[in-house]
């Protein structure tokens, strides 16, 4: 382990000074100097009601540790490298609206201890008070049209075979209303994502569903690491915020158990090196934590869990 954590100064917190001789990633989501910039696109305005600003502060604490996440390398792409540096340690000083949720034993217990079994890191989190907080309207991007149907579901949508197969088995199996949540990680497979998009709804059974997109661009000399363990804690946390907004407290993942239960494919892949994504004590995490913020049960669920890939 390093002898000291990576510190990570964001929002508002950025224009802190450090002690001498010390150094931090300054993360800005807002402003002229922003280097985070994160967009909910094609989200229905029906959609955006009343949304707690603990989920926002949620968005905006899971959107920091994406960012960060990728801005620390763990070593390398060689193994022998990386097993040298692959833990890492992480100070993050965040502004929230909620601070007394924050601050929470349970709730700061529950938020490093997913995010430790996530991706194998350590954290620690200061928070404090927001000050002047961005609205949540300044991160969405409005869709052209409503589909009027109430949602049921809201499904985490990635576009690879697992997760089609659950958008296919809930929208035209079922017809069920849903929302479709996709984390576009890079504008490459917009076309692919349109494509399937489109020929769901051609097979639509039911209401024309919802397609909800997240994107977040930052700036270039943040790219350090690969990985990404942290991203379906982004994910997760986007779709929460969603399924609340649509009056849920549940969401689907859609996975096969043979990459879920994080089984190791060789010697070298093992713990967190193997995704740990749709892990079940993931999963749980998941929903403790996002219990404790909303303050009900919250589940969070992976529909093929013991089904493999075949």
């Amino acid at each position: 382990m390093n002898a000291s954590p990576h510190l990570i100064l964001c929002g508002e917190a950025a224009s802190d000074k450090v002690s001498r001789g010390a150094t931090a990633l300054r993360l800005r989501n807002f402003g002229t100097n922003a280097n985070v910039n994160l967009r909910i696109d094609d989200i229905s305005r029906s959609l955006t009601t009343n949304i707690p600003p603990q989920l926002i502060d949620l968005i905006e604490i899971a959107t920091f540790v994406y960012v960060a996440d990728q801005s620390h390398s763990r070593g390398g792409a060689g193994v022998e490298d990386m097993g040298a540096n692959w833990r890492r340690q992480f100070r993050f000083e965040i502004p929230v609206r909620q601070l007394d949720l924050w601050r929470k034993p349970q709730v700061m217990d529950a938020l490093r201890d997913v995010l430790s079994f996530l991706s194998e890191d350590e954290y620690e989190f200061v928070f404090r008070q927001y000050q002047h907080p961005k609205s949540f309207d300044g991160y969405l991007n409005f869709a052209q049209h409503d589909s009027g149907a109430k949602p049921e579901r809201v499904v985490l949508f990635s576009g690879g075979i697992d997760s089609l197969g659950g958008a296919v088995d809930e929208i035209v199996v079922h017809g069920r209303p849903i929302v479709l949540v996709t984390h576009q990680a890079t504008t490459k497979l917009i076309n692919r994502y349109r494509m399937l998009h489109n020929a769901l709804l051609a097979r639509a059974k039911g209401p024309r569903p919802h397609a909800v997109r997240i994107e977040i661009n930052k700036d270039e000399n943040l790219n350090h690491e690969y990985t990404q363990r942290s991203r379906s804690f982004l994910y997760a946390s986007l779709a929460a915020a969603i399924a609340q907004m649509c009056g849920q407290s549940v969401i689907h993942f859609y996975e096969n158990g043979t990459v879920s239960l994080n089984l190791p494919i060789s010697r070298q892949v093992v713990g967190a090196k193997a995704t740990r994504t749709t892990h079940p004590r993931v999963l749980a995490g998941f929903s403790r934590l996002f219990s404790l913020i909303t303050g009900g049960d919250f589940g969070v669920e992976n529909g093929f869990l013991w089904m493999t890939k075949g």
